[in-house]
């Protein structure tokens, strides 16, 4: 007992000066209305070998697409392979099709929710 005292008296001065102190925000960060801050994120740029490599997977899962067009999991993988390479709006298109045919297909939602994120 004695020793969950003490261990407390020693991790709550801890806590308080990590956890107590209010968070600055940069004010050109906050939209107004805005719950929280905001700040843009933008992927690396890949090298050329891996631009080569997802473009070639790209016309790889466009080419399944193409022989079973209502075959889910080639629609998942044009919209994921679509946004591999930055293309996020063409991918949401993609999947918002796939739901149009499979509407119980809850992996098309969370693949197109992803897209939007």
């Amino acid at each position: 007992m004695i020793r969950i005292i003490f261990g407390l008296l020693l991790f709550l001065p801890a806590a308080h000066a990590a956890f107590g102190q209010e968070v600055k925000r940069d004010a050109r960060l906050i939209h107004p209305g805005a719950a929280c801050a905001s700040v843009p994120v933008r992927a690396p740029e890949p090298s050329s070998a891996a631009r080569r490599e997802m473009e070639a997977k790209l016309a790889e899962a466009r080419a399944r697409y193409e022989k079973t067009p209502n075959d889910a999991d080639a629609i998942i993988w044009l919209g994921r392979r679509t946004a591999y390479t930055g293309r996020f709006e063409e991918a949401v298109r993609i999947f918002s099709e796939g739901i149009r045919k499979h509407p119980r297909d809850a992996r098309l939602y969370r693949h197109r929710g992803h897209r939007y994120i």
